[in-house]
């Protein structure tokens, strides 16, 4: 049925309170990709913050089926903020899941 959303992918990381960049050169994000048959791709988008808003959106990005991990420059994040990222997966249908979101602190240990 058109139209008709799906559930959106498990996140698997980051989705901890706090992490720890140093001496790492990116930020890795994994989900679960069990349906990876039935997907065209992903929308990706990183926020600065909890809201979810176009204001505070730092990358939005089209991610094809295979690219996985995607992985962020360590150098976007800032010590002490927090980060919101959303993914949607995208059928071959063209529907949209829902949205899958987590959000993360970076820190220095």
């Amino acid at each position: 049925m058109f139209g008709q959303s799906f559930p959106g992918p498990r996140l698997l990381y980051p989705v901890t309170d706090h992490i720890d960049l140093t001496g790492q050169d990116y930020l890795e994000f994994k989900w679960e990709r069990s349906d990876f048959v039935n997907t065209r791709s992903y929308d990706f988008r990183l926020y600065k913050g909890y809201n979810t808003v176009q204001s505070t959106l730092i990358l939005k990005k089209n991610v094809s089926s295979t690219e996985y991990p995607v992985k962020i420059e360590a150098s976007t994040f800032e010590i002490n903020q927090v980060y919101t990222w959303v993914l949607i997966r995208v059928a071959f249908n063209g529907n949209k899941s829902d949205k899958s979101f987590s959000s993360f602190k970076i820190i220095k240990k």
